[in-house]
């Protein structure tokens, strides 16, 4: 597929998707060969130009959605999973300044997060996809850090399984505090996610949820005056145990 145009080469990927949505639906039990294949091609045209990868993606994005929201749970695995081992090639080369990508390519995740938010067995599969994703590719992360916490207070304001959030609440304050110096632009959408948390029924992580804010708060403090413009109005230091959210409409 290599050798194909940039016509060509999202002919094929339409007619791969057509041929794999009939294989997931078949009656007698889904197939994944061609799904398996659709990912094969995805990695292998990775390196084409801006525009023709974007095609390329948003045919093979929306069929990889479609696997994740299957009714078969094999089925949802094997589609995140290979979302995961892309982005770790997609997310190893850096972004180029002006432009988004790597949000547009992290977006899946969100999408089959937002249609299976009662399936706990996917979500801890897919928290656990993102954390993975963090953990290796986390210097090289910049537009992606908005889907991170995009689906990371989803699952704080969605969710009413305390193992899953809580789950969920010690990756986001594993992220916050590994990757700080990476994602100071994105600081706010790191603010808004643990607000999730923070808001949360379950006493033990919203009181975490208030530490984080305070040594979040503290990083900005010491790294970028710009961080701080702002978030001291919004929160005030109480007692060791808490911090006090003053009203913001945008809060």
């Amino acid at each position: 597929s290599v050798a194909l145009d940039s016509g060509g080469i999202t002919d094929f990927i339409c007619s791969l998707c057509k041929v794999s949505r009939d294989e997931l639906m078949n009656e007698e039990g889904p197939q994944i060969f061609s799904l398996q294949k659709l990912v094969e091609v995805a990695d292998i045209n990775m390196s084409r130009i801006a525009f023709v990868w974007k095609d390329i993606w948003k045919d093979v994005s929306q069929h990889l959605v479609m696997a994740g929201d299957h009714p078969i749970e094999s089925v949802q695995i094997f589609a995140l999973d290979s979302l995961k081992q892309l982005a770790h090639k997609f997310l190893a080369k850096e972004e180029l300044t002006s432009y988004e990508y790597q949000k547009d390519f992290l977006k899946p995740f969100e999408r089959i997060l937002e249609d299976n938010l009662k399936n706990y067995e996917i979500i801890d599969f897919l928290i656990n996809c993102t954390a993975d994703i963090c953990r290796k590719c986390g210097k090289n992360i910049k537009s992606g850090w908005s889907i991170v916490f995009d689906i990371i207070g989803l699952i704080g304001k969605s969710v009413d399984n305390e193992k899953i959030v809580g789950g969920s609440f010690l990756i986001l304050n594993e992220i916050i505090r590994m990757n700080y110096e990476y994602f100071t632009e994105y600081f706010e959408y790191a603010l808004g996610c643990l607000l999730q948390y923070c808001g949360n029924l379950m006493t033990s992580i919203s009181l975490a949820a208030f530490e984080t804010v305070r040594w979040a708060i503290n990083e900005a403090s010491d790294s970028s005056s710009k961080l701080v413009d702002g978030l001291q109005s919004r929160f005030t230091p109480k007692s060791k145990h808490s911090v006090t959210i003053l009203e913001d409409s945008k809060f």
